[in-house]
């Protein structure tokens, strides 16, 4: 695992693996190189199974690459997501690859967001992809994802686009870490969890909008519903509200000054001690009942 660096000014590589599996290079900023991560094979050896989420990459002549050693060996089955890919010549490179699949990235002013030469790719998961800030699709029912592909050639694309910035935050509670996503398009800072106000807040900083808006996807066993949202202390409606049985996706829109978001929910999870106290308290009282309840019956015979 390599976590956590500030990796920059390189002559050639930031990060390279060559037949290497099972790495996870992760919440790094890697900067003004060559190129910033280098995944490839060699002598038909794989290189795969690799994860590369969190980081910032920024400033490379090609950003993450991709690159095989031969046609019948593939770089294969690695993960990028959650990726900001910037001011990059290149962001991704790809050379006899496949089967990769790269989601939740944010592609910002890149010259080439995607090269690819004999490669096939996946680029969304699980109906989501990534935010390609060239992408001129629209969203019109409001769900944070384009309603057309974002194409990077015949063998590639992105089914589901994102339509606003990505960002996810880690609610760690009693030792779980549940996450809450978020598109916006506006950028997405100071997060923060309340359990006694049963809501989640952040501000958002917009430049250059009338109206900009949020996608919020909650796990409803940290926060549940019925939601209200303000913005500044004031309510927003929001334009959609759906539940999947375990998450809630809120759609809303706000002044493109941007400022501070509220959501607070009807339900929140419990303090374990609170809720262990409890069960506690419920065990040793049906206890005591059926105790009573068995004196009772050697009295009566």
């Amino acid at each position: 695992t390599v976590i956590g660096n500030t990796i920059s000014n390189n002559s050639v590589i930031g990060v390279y693996l060559s037949t290497s599996s099972g790495n996870v290079i992760s919440n790094n900023t890697i900067s003004n190189s060559d190129y910033g991560v280098y995944l490839t094979t060699s002598y038909g050896l794989g290189t795969a199974d690799n994860i590369v989420v969190d980081n910032t990459i920024q400033g490379h002549w090609k950003g993450v690459v991709l690159r095989g050693d031969h046609a019948s060996n593939p770089v294969a089955d690695n993960v990028i997501k959650n990726n900001l890919l910037l001011n990059n010549s290149f962001a991704i490179s790809m050379h006899l690859s496949a089967f990769n699949l790269a989601y939740h990235n944010n592609f910002v002013n890149n010259t080439i967001q995607v090269e690819s030469y004999e490669s096939e790719n996946l680029f969304d998961y699980f109906g989501e992809g990534n935010y390609w800030d060239d992408y001129e699709g629209a969203d019109v029912n409001n769900d944070g994802l384009g309603d057309t592909p974002y194409v990077i050639d015949q063998a590639n694309r992105d089914n589901y686009p994102l339509v606003g910035f990505f960002k996810s935050f880690d609610i760690g509670w009693e030792g779980v870490t549940y996450t809450l996503d978020t598109v916006s398009g506006s950028i997405v800072t100071n997060f923060n969890f309340s359990q006694p106000k049963k809501s989640v807040d952040f501000d958002v900083l917009t430049e250059g909008r009338e109206v900009s808006f949020c996608r919020v996807t909650i796990p409803e066993v940290i926060l549940g519903g019925p939601y209200l949202v303000l913005v500044d202390g004031f309510q927003r409606s929001t334009l959609v509200e759906e539940s999947n049985g375990t998450h809630t996706l809120l759609f809303f829109k706000y002044p493109g000054s941007g400022g501070s978001i509220e959501i607070v929910g009807e339900t929140v999870i419990p303090e374990f001690r609170q809720a262990l106290f409890l069960s506690l308290l419920m065990i040793t009282t049906l206890f005591m009942v059926l105790l009573d309840r068995k004196n009772m019956f050697k009295v009566k015979g």
